[in-house]
């Protein structure tokens, strides 16, 4: 039996969020502010999930974080019992969700619109309230001070990458993942 290994805790005032994989379960790590583990949020096979990534805590204790799966992202707050999705991009790569106390998530997104991307939610974040929009194209790795200060990395690109299998005469064969 394999032991979990654990990723270093990712702390907010009210949570911390950290990572768990084992050789039979991937997961996202749920820990209340004295530092006791209150649940954990799996991954689902039966929805081609294939990672949690990206943990942020929100004010309340909840986490917010993307979802992976084979065709899609999605970005999603979870607790002890329960996940709500607020947003999936189909064929797109998302990453870094964090919530901005004006009432937004803000995230990095990859093609066709790299840059950092914002969609409105509700007040209790249970779900968006419009669609999102870019507001820094080519921005990577956004954080939000409590008092609405946007730090982000700017003028780099974030290039997908995959496999593809090519012959010698250069012609491509196959390809796996998404480009």
């Amino acid at each position: 039996m394999l032991a979990p290994a654990t990723f270093p805790p990712y702390g907010g005032a009210s949570c911390q969020a950290g990572f768990i994989f084992t050789r039979w379960a991937v997961g996202l790590r749920l820990i209340d502010e004295d530092g006791q583990e209150h649940g954990w949020a799996p991954v689902d096979p039966s929805k081609n999930e294939s990672n949690l990534a990206y943990p942020h805590c929100l004010p309340d204790g909840r986490v917010l974080g993307v979802i992976r799966s084979e065709d899609r992202d999605a970005i999603a707050v979870f607790d002890a019992e329960r996940r709500a999705v607020l947003l999936e991009l189909p064929s797109e790569t998302v990453a870094w969700p964090v919530f901005a106390t004006d009432g937004y998530i803000l995230f990095e997104r990859a093609e066709p619109n790299p840059g950092i991307g914002a969609v409105p939610v509700s007040d209790d974040v249970s779900s968006t309230t419009g669609p999102p929009v870019l507001i820094l194209p080519g921005g990577r790795q956004p954080s939000v001070s409590d008092d609405g200060v946007l730090v982000a990395v700017a003028g780099t690109g974030r290039v997908d990458r995959h496999l593809v299998w090519v012959d010698r005469e250069g012609h491509q064969l196959s390809e796996f993942g998404r480009p």
